[in-house]
């Protein structure tokens, strides 16, 4: 009640005198320490800035731009503070879907009990992309007995960029339908995992076509790409951006 009254008698004094500094810890008696240290505090920086003598920059005809510029800049610096809070470790360990994904580490046997990583997760640290399909390929032994051709064809799904409609059909006795199932499956197996936890794994799927199969098989089997490019609609672009990512892919897994 006592802070009511003494906030009416402010305003009346505001209005017929002006604003004026008001003390609470002491014309409302508040004795808390922690305030009467910040009250203290508060009234030697109010005293410097009045000061004419310490800051000549109020001078300056310019004092509300400058003001208003560094309140943007002291806005931006805290606002990347918080992003950067938020892309660190110790934001990433608060995180659900980064315990989600330590989950299907575990599941998956890259990291054991202790988040220790084995040596699946080894293997998958020297990849670059599709790390966890690409490591699951070879340590499940889906490229052994394979033809480099065979295994370039199988890469080629993580490394295309084209899509034609619904994507190729293979017959069922072709090369291509068995490297297709291969890589396929496996992914299947992977999603599986992940959805235990109820965690997705968005480079993993999303990402997989079938389309330039065949033609990186006959690429990599040494077929000129003039007769390459009378196989496909795709651009050559595409095609080339195709095998140069695939040759990254072929240098980490090498």
């Amino acid at each position: 009640m006592r802070i009511i009254l003494e906030m009416d008698n402010l305003t009346e004094e505001y209005r017929s005198t002006g604003s004026q500094l008001f003390d609470l810890a002491e014309d409302v008696s508040i004795s808390d320490i922690d305030l009467a240290e910040h009250r203290r505090w508060f009234l030697r920086i109010r005293e410097e800035l009045l000061d004419p003598t310490r800051h000549l920059v109020r001078n300056c005809m310019r004092f509300q731009q400058h003001m208003k510029a560094l309140r943007e800049r002291v806005r931006i610096e805290r606002q990347i503070s918080r992003l950067q809070y938020s892309l660190s470790m110790e934001a990433l360990q608060l995180s659900e879907e980064y315990q989600k994904r330590i989950e299907v580490l575990k599941a998956l046997d890259f990291v054991d009990a202790t988040n220790m990583v084995t040596f699946k997760g080894r293997v998958a640290c020297e990849i670059h992309h599709q790390e966890l399909l690409i490591t699951e390929l070879i340590l499940s032994k889906k490229l052994h007995e394979k033809s480099p051709a065979e295994v370039a064809a199988m890469f080629s799904a993580t490394t295309c960029q084209y899509k034609s409609g619904d994507g190729p059909q293979f017959e069922k006795d072709s090369i291509f339908y068995q490297l297709k199932e291969d890589v396929q499956s496996t992914n299947d197996w992977i999603e599986g995992r992940a959805a235990l936890v109820k965690a997705t794994i968005a480079d993993v799927g999303d990402e997989l076509r079938y389309d330039l199969m065949e033609v990186v098989y006959h690429w990599a089997s040494g077929m000129p790409f003039s007769e390459i490019m009378a196989m496909t609609d795709a651009q050559e672009g595409l095609i080339v951006r195709c095998i140069q990512r695939l040759g990254e892919v072929c240098k980490d897994v090498r």
